[in-house]
């Protein structure tokens, strides 16, 4: 696609000012015709030549110019030159929310307005729900403000229900810092209720200023903590950064949030019912009579969450199993001749396997013991894809490395006195476990043995202790829970 530059028309339309740019798509200020100025969006020079970048450009355009709703941008014109495909929209002069919470220098927005924003976006995304589209990237950057009303715009990544889809697994569509749980977990499973507790963070952020988990840097550290936040805790109560938000308004925001999507509101529509009224309650007051249209849930004040005790294991114990395991084929050093030999052979695949099922056995007990909202995954998701040829040599740094990474987390808030995990250790056994030892194995057949009797009872041995150090620190807070 040629370059877009300001004073260039494109079909009708001439171009004054690139007001935004994405990875797949540019936004210009143009005229038509008539001069009335219009926004047009294009895909960008770098991503015109991906056919499932253009095949969701087109498709975005089709199914958003049959979307007619007071607060939906409108789609004006949608048209193809030269191979290249335009949505002509209007032209929104307010900017967005983004713009707005900037400039108030992210104090929150007097309540009034809030709950006016909110009633108008979440009416087009019940109406957009209604047509089988789920928006997927609600956030303040795409809600657009023309005086006191609001419009909810780009459609771009979209997922129409019912329809083939043009993603792929790797590609998970949204912003890091609205996406519902399950966009993080299923991205390409989610349902309209997705959109509900997007617009929930949406809403908390007007109301207090921030967002419910803010991600502080861009580290990729950073990142994994937030995501991890939005799945396993709850967010903190919006009354605790602005005390002046009604107590009713508050159950709502929070319902909007919750981390099971069967415990949000049914849809956006029930969303914006469960907002009126709010408008004449004074800060901590309830209705006197509960409202019978949206069933919100208390908020019951949640207890300090102690851990089940995990139950401690015998270090030594293990050890031992491990070194037995990799010792059983020693006796058929013993036999001579050719078959001895392929006996021996056989015993070395045998000791592997047996060592593997006890390494296995040890990692999913460590992960079971680590608390679930420290935890990055599951158990049976640690040893699971272990299973799974090839990507097991990818999944060895999430099963071994990143429990010594959450351990570490855990103790150093919980009880600096346990001794931490050794992460450099993980990180070597598993360059060595998975990679060097197979590889070397061809040159030198013996080196598994290092493997067996050494590195792995030590790795072995080290869980065991960290089992021993979560089953501790549970006894502590146990303790100190009943005091």
């Amino acid at each position: 696609m040629s370059e877009l530059v300001e004073g260039r028309r494109v079909g009708s339309y001439q171009l004054i000012q690139r007001i935004g740019q994405t990875g797949m798509s540019e936004v210009w200020r143009a005229q038509d015709r008539d001069g009335r100025g219009v926004a047009l969006k294009t895909i960008s020079s770098q991503a015109g030549a991906d056919p499932q970048l253009r095949a969701r450009f087109l498709r975005e355009g089709g199914e958003h110019q049959l979307m007619k709703h007071p607060s939906i941008v409108p789609i004006l014109d949608f048209f193809e030159q030269e191979g290249n495909f335009y949505l002509v929209m209007q032209y929104i002069t307010g900017g967005s929310l983004e713009d707005r919470l900037e400039k108030l220098g992210w104090k929150p927005l007097p309540i009034p307005d809030a709950l006016k924003i909110s009633k108008q976006i979440l009416s087009a995304l019940d109406y957009a729900h209604q047509k089988g589209v789920i928006h997927r990237d609600v956030k303040p950057s795409n809600i657009l403000l023309d005086g006191d009303h609001a419009y909810l715009g780009d459609f771009g990544i979209a997922l129409a229900l019912g329809r083939p889809r043009l993603t792929t697994f790797e590609q998970v569509m949204g912003t890091r810092c609205y996406m519902s749980p399950e966009q993080i977990q299923t991205p390409l499973k989610i349902t309209h209720l997705s959109d509900v507790y997007s617009f929930g963070c949406v809403l908390y952020e007007m109301l207090t200023g921030r967002q419910p988990y803010p991600q502080g840097d861009d580290s990729k550290e950073a990142q994994y903590t937030m995501l991890a936040k939005r799945v396993h805790e709850p967010p903190a109560s919006p009354r605790t950064y602005n005390p002046v938000i009604p107590a009713r308004l508050e159950r709502v925001v929070l319902t909007a949030l919750s981390a099971n999507p069967q415990d949000r509101f049914a849809g956006c529509g029930s969303f914006a019912r469960a907002l009126e009224g709010i408008e004449t309650e004074r800060p901590g007051s309830v209705p006197l009579k509960p409202d019978p249209r949206p069933l919100i849930p208390p908020v019951k004040p949640q207890p300090q969450v102690v851990p089940a005790p995990a139950k401690k294991v015998s270090v030594w114990g293990n050890v031992v199993a491990a070194v037995i395991a990799g010792l059983l084929w020693f006796p058929f050093t013993f036999e001579s001749g050719s078959g001895g030999q392929q006996d021996v052979l056989i015993m070395i695949v045998v000791c592997s396997i047996l060592t593997n099922i006890v390494l296995l056995r040890m990692i999913y007990k460590t992960w079971a013991a680590l608390p679930a909202s420290y935890a990055r995954m599951t158990p049976g998701k640690a040893v699971g894809f272990m299973f799974v040829p090839f990507y097991n040599l990818y999944w060895v740094w999430n099963a071994y490395v990143s429990f010594a990474k959450d351990f570490n987390r855990y103790v150093k808030e919980v009880d600096p006195q346990q001794p931490p995990q050794p992460e450099g250790f993980y990180v070597a056994f598993c360059i060595f476990h998975f990679y060097l030892s197979v590889l070397m194995s061809f040159v030198v057949p013996y080196i598994l043995i290092l493997d067996f009797l050494i590195l792995t009872p030590i790795m072995v041995g080290i869980m065991a202790g960290a089992i021993n150090s979560l089953a501790r620190v549970a006894e502590k807070l146990s303790a100190v829970g009943q005091k």
